[in-house]
């Protein structure tokens, strides 16, 4: 997968249209576009922006490398409660899920988060 189908699929996963990313990034729609369809590489500051928007390295946008050791939790859920935040009719047993409403699912999500690494802590000073 090349860069521009990398956007492209960053882009549709958080729910925004062309317009709507190129307003965040500050470049053009048609812009967005070449970027999408590799006519056009995406000048540094322009990635660094697009790495922000995505919760992304540069390194995953440019190439398709994750490094396995940079993620964490709360970086992960970040990016999830990002994407989800931008999916239009989010429902949860057929009812509209609110922004507060998935913020109070993330706090529970970091909450069990936090229990474990607690109960790891007891379990270390255990062993």
């Amino acid at each position: 997968m090349m860069t521009g189908e990398r956007i492209r699929k960053l882009r549709k996963d958080a729910g925004l249209r062309q317009s709507e990313l190129a307003a965040q990034i500050g470049v053009s729609t048609s812009a967005v576009g070449m970027y999408e369809n590799n006519r056009r590489v995406p000048p540094r500051e322009i990635l660094l922006r697009l790495c922000d928007v995505f919760h992304v390295t540069t390194d995953y946008l440019l190439d398709g490398r994750t490094p396995a050791s940079s993620s964490n939790l709360e970086e992960e859920l970040e990016a999830l409660k990002h994407r989800l935040l931008g999916q239009e009719s989010l429902l949860f047993h057929g009812k509209p899920v609110s922004p507060a409403d998935l913020e109070k699912v993330f706090d529970a999500a970091r909450l069990g988060a936090e229990l474990i690494l607690s109960e790891e802590g007891k379990n270390d000073e255990r062993g």
